[in-house]
């Protein structure tokens, strides 16, 4: 399911359309276009069952990063760890990133929209960082539809 970038909106309701963009180089591009606006993305690496790591390419958007998805062998299930590994620039943005939504309301809405999918609960977390760069990481279990979410950042 986090592969399958074009049927993400199918269970991410934060989304309206995800367009791919194959590039000459052989890299994967992706636009994600739902409530938030559209937002441009690349995948920089994917090792099938083991990593992914997607980034933002836009440049205007106030804020930037990558996530970095670990998926792990886990008493017969998969635990899909997910590290951000991003920047606020704009101060507004920071505001509200830290004391209005959290810097890992993103992360935590990602993996209630998976575990959400899977027909699972989740355990999303308020924690969040102080700075304007930071790195948060949220894990999921995905084990015989017995799912396990948690978010930490530092």
């Amino acid at each position: 399911m986090a592969r399958d970038f074009g049927a993400m909106p199918k269970w991410r309701a934060d989304l309206k359309s995800v367009d791919l963009e194959p590039q000459p180089d052989g890299r994967l591009h992706f636009r994600e276009s739902g409530k938030q606006g559209t937002v441009n993305y690349e995948l920089l690496e994917d090792v099938p069952a083991e990593r992914m790591v997607t980034r933002i390419l836009n440049k205007d958007l106030g804020y930037s990063g990558k996530w970095t998805y670990v998926f792990t062998a886990e008493n017969g299930a998969t635990r899909v760890t997910i590290t951000e590994d991003g920047e606020v620039s704009n101060v507004f943005f920071r505001f509200m990133s830290r004391y209005v939504f959290g810097h890992t309301a993103t992360l935590d809405s990602y993996l209630a929209a998976l575990t959400k999918e899977l027909g699972e609960p989740s355990m999303p977390s308020k924690a969040g960082p102080r700075n304007s760069r930071y790195r948060c990481s949220a894990s999921a279990s995905l084990a015989s539809y017995s799912i396990i979410a948690s978010s930490a950042c530092r």
